[in-house]
């Protein structure tokens, strides 16, 4: 029998709860009145429509609108919450629960696994997402294989041998005088270059050096002056930067050299544009000449990734940029990291390879119809992420006013919040899927998968914003769905301890509110994932709430 874990009382914790709620805690626990916000993100305005550009985050800041009114609140907060002025109590029978141990096997949970896999989630609107068309066209297409001479034979390349090669082909180019950039400066970003490719060389980030071969024999660098710090366009082969703004803060130009170098990466060749019916292709994301909506084209994984992939580079955990995208991205790593076979970077890794087979191993898609709603799951985001300039949300929404009239800010908001509830099922299925089978085999206690469920609601509720006023009724789906499979999950833990479901959800309400242990804890956790999860549990503490079950 393992030792009891040592719980920490959470009576500190910050809740993002919605005003006029408030929950009364047990015993000798904290009493609080909670209060919160909730945030509404326009439409973004005046952004570049540079093909893959980095900014600065205070001027994606300067060009977003925040609005603290949630035009989708109750009018009566206290009525909407009565059935949650209750009290939530951390009884004898819950302590003895939460201290239990268990052991699961293959025969318990297969049962369970089969039942989620049957849930199908409703992405509102998809018929209008082309998945189906856009994947077919994937399929059929001829991938494109470079014939160009492999430069990297050694597994190393030197930032003289790209400067020689940049310098030819900008003398090719004829830049007007207020483009050229002075020699120091190239050789400078050419150094910068060369040590983010010898980077991805020694962690076997490079999937094709023929094709990443040919794009760096093509390419030029320029100079501007501009809403943006750098950008890369595939259909010239120009890395541009602005250069004057950048050598103020040296640190600053290294990151947006590497985050247009990642661009460069994931991008297709003037080759492959030219026999193919495609528009652009970064990484998996395709453009096709010929769809009204590009849903395999997806600018917030490819942006949120390359400022991921300068975070791992670099070691650090702030986004130079697009901190908005990097959450996604964290937030599909919380329902998917428990699967042994995913490691901690290779979801953004995956924005440089262009084989989208690979994106459906990593989320372990057994048919095609796991296959759509992974596609569905990543267009979503998308259309939350509020991209803008010449992205397939755009298209999107062109071909949603084509069949419904011109749509208005309140009907698209009201939209968008259903799709985070159809998220928020995609991403619950995978979580409890991985789960089940990471504690597989394993002698847990009931508080170290606890611990990591309500860690994961967190995530949800940062996602959904499950528990602020109005929005449990916009995303009944998913609430919905989630109970279920959890009901569903809870009912293999009933059948090994012989305890109900109900005394269980009792117990994980009571462990939620007042319960944490250390995620450090969880032995059946790696190395890895512990750290990872330690890192989204402090991520997420202030979005911290009541379980979902309960509310």
């Amino acid at each position: 029998m393992k030792n009891l874990k040592k719980y920490n009382i959470n009576s500190n914790k910050k809740y993002k709860i919605v005003k006029g709620l408030s929950r009364v805690l047990a015993g000798t626990l904290l009493i609080a009145n909670l209060t919160g916000c909730s945030i509404n993100f326009k439409k973004n305005k005046g952004l570049s429509n540079n093909t893959y550009s980095q900014y600065t985050q205070s001027e994606i800041d300067s060009h977003l609108e925040f609005n603290d009114n949630e035009s989708y609140a109750e009018s009566n907060d206290n009525e909407f919450y009565d059935s949650l002025n209750e009290k939530i109590v951390l009884d004898e029978l819950s302590k003895a629960i939460i201290d239990s141990d268990i052991k699961l096997n293959s025969s318990d949970i297969i049962e369970f696994i089969n039942y989620v896999d049957t849930i199908k989630v409703d992405y509102p609107n998809s018929d209008l997402f082309n998945t189906l068309e856009n994947f077919s066209k994937y399929k059929s297409l001829d991938k494109y294989r470079s014939t160009s001479d492999n430069i990297f034979k050694n597994g190393y390349i030197t930032d003289q041998y790209i400067y020689n090669i940049v310098l030819k082909n900008n003398e090719q180019e004829n830049f007007s005088k207020t483009a050229i950039m002075q020699d120091s400066d190239i050789k400078q970003i050419c150094s910068i270059i060369a040590e983010t490719l010898n980077y991805c060389l020694k962690n076997n980030l490079i999937s094709d050096y023929n094709l990443l071969s040919e794009k760096i024999f093509q390419l030029k660098i320029k100079k501007f002056e501009g809403f943006s710090n750098g950008s890369y366009d595939s259909k010239t082969c120009i890395m541009g930067f602005d250069i004057n703004k950048l050598n103020s803060d040296k640190d600053l130009l290294k990151k947006v050299v590497e985050h247009e170098t990642y661009h460069l990466i994931q991008s297709n060749s003037l080759g492959e544009i030219n026999n193919s019916n495609l528009d652009l292709r970064l990484g998996f994301c395709y453009k096709f000449n010929d769809s009204t909506v590009n849903s395999l084209y997806l600018k917030w994984f490819t942006e949120g990734s390359a400022d991921m992939l300068v975070m791992n580079q670099n070691n650090i955990k702030e986004p130079l940029t697009y901190g908005n995208y990097t959450k996604h991205i964290d937030i599909i790593k919380a329902a998917t990291l428990l699967n042994d076979n995913n490691k901690t970077n290779d979801l953004e890794s995956l924005s440089l390879d262009f084989n989208l087979d690979n994106l459906f191993h990593y989320f372990d898609c057994k048919n095609e119809n796991n296959k759509e709603e992974i596609l569905n799951l990543m267009f979503s985001y998308e259309i939350i992420s509020k991209t803008s300039g010449d992205s397939s949300r755009e298209e999107f929404y062109k071909a949603y006013e084509k069949l419904n009239g011109e749509i208005d800010y309140k009907t698209e908001s009201l939209f968008e919040k259903q799709l985070k509830g159809s998220i928020g099922q995609t991403l619950t299925k995978l979580f409890y899927k991985n789960l089940a089978n990471k504690i597989k085999d394993k002698d847990v206690k009931i508080c170290e998968i606890f611990e990591l469920i309500s860690v994961f609601e967190s995530v949800l509720n940062r996602q959904t914003w499950y528990a602020t006023t109005g929005y449990a009724s916009i995303i009944s789906d998913f609430m919905k769905n989630y109970t279920q499979i959890q009901k569903s999950f809870f009912e293999i833990l009933a059948k090994k301890t012989n305890l109900s479901v109900t005394d269980l959800e009792n117990a994980y309400n009571a462990y939620n509110s007042y319960l944490e242990i250390d995620i450090d804890e969880l032995d059946y956790l790696s190395s890895l994932q512990k750290e990872f999860y330690n890192y989204i549990k402090n991520e997420v503490k202030d979005d911290k709430t009541y379980s979902i079950k309960y509310v």
